[in-house]
């Protein structure tokens, strides 16, 4: 069973994801801008934490799109 601490540091964690994404969802990406670099929205830890966890493969050498992000 998980103690009373890490449960609400999970849930610090997991609400700050959860309004990221909520904000990143409705500001939206047009067409004139799912081309920009991902520097535009994300930093560059939060971006290589994202496609470790999602893609699971080694850093692309390229910059990745608002579109992949």
């Amino acid at each position: 069973m998980q103690t009373r601490d890490n449960l609400e540091r999970m849930v610090v964690i997991k609400a700050f994801i959860a309004v990221r994404g909520l904000g990143l969802r409705q500001g939206g990406v047009s067409e004139e801008t799912q081309n920009d670099s991902y520097e535009k929205i994300l930093t560059p830890t939060e971006w290589k934490l994202l496609w470790v966890k999602l893609e699971g493969k080694p850093l692309p050498a390229q910059a990745l799109t608002l579109k992949w992000a």
